[in-house]
């Protein structure tokens, strides 16, 4: 008797410092619009959910729903798969996301964590890549955007970086 494959669904989240943007956003981005750009709290709080958020930690459930914009992409997949493998492509995409954008708007906009959450059955995976960007002169410099002003930013970009 041959098995049933399944699908599963898993939620890819991560924080971004160094970007400031006014007022909601919450737009596609990144190569051919697989990440989404949003600042939009109770969204992500429902995206999370309470096993992710016990399994996340205090800290960073805090960090991820504080207001600050997030990059996150929901998949699905036909088992098996490994969600480590998967979490670590995201970190990527999120990367190549960042060197876009410092393209255009000399920044340090950075990611620190990115979380994979599957339901059923709830499994949390969390990993980085060390990567820290810096503006050109070396240091920390934030990207303060109206959510309008990043728009036309993303939209005018001739940029589109592959992972």
């Amino acid at each position: 008797m041959k098995m049933r494959e399944s699908e599963v669904e898993i939620v890819f989240v991560t924080a971004l410092d160094y970007l400031i943007v006014e007022g909601k956003v919450s737009t596609s981005v990144g190569f051919e619009g697989g990440l989404v750009l949003t600042n939009d709290i109770a969204y992500i709080k429902n995206l999370i959910g309470r096993v992710h958020a016990l399994n996340i930690g205090v800290l960073e459930y805090t960090h991820l729903v504080s207001g600050r914009p997030v990059l996150y992409s929901v998949r699905k997949y036909v088992e098996p798969i490994n969600i480590d493998d998967e979490l670590t492509d995201f970190l990527r995409e999120v990367q190549s996301f960042l060197v876009e954008l410092w393209i255009r708007v000399d920044n340090s906009v950075n990611c620190q964590q990115a979380f994979a959450l599957q339901k059923k059955p709830d499994i949390t995976s969390v990993n980085c890549l060390p990567v820290f960007n810096s503006a050109a002169t070396g240091g920390n410099l934030d990207l303060k955007l109206s959510s309008r002003d990043l728009s036309s930013l993303l939209e005018n970009s001739p940029v589109a970086v592959e992972s």
